[in-house]
């Protein structure tokens, strides 16, 4: 089973994960869990690609004053009577 996860594994360039080598074992009409394949892919360091961390564009200076209220909004007297 791990030959075989290697192999779909390394066919596809290092970017299938668990789930995908879990499809393609489960394709040709073999039986086998999840959580097996995830398992055995950990215990051989199998590791599949990640998708690129979102870049943060905006970092907000913590040293500004707050933008001024210029609705004037009261917002700690909004009770309903």
């Amino acid at each position: 089973m791990t030959g075989r996860s290697a192999q779909i594994y390394a066919a596809h360039k290092g970017t299938y994960g668990v789930r995908r080598v879990h499809a393609e074992l489960r394709g040709p009409g073999h039986t086998v869990n999840r959580k097996r394949v995830e398992r055995l892919m950990r215990l051989n360091r199998i590791e599949g690609r990640h998708l690129r961390r979102c870049r943060r564009t905006t970092v907000p200076d913590r040293l500004d004053p707050p933008a001024p209220d210029l609705v004037r909004r009261d917002c700690l007297t909004l009770a309903h009577d």
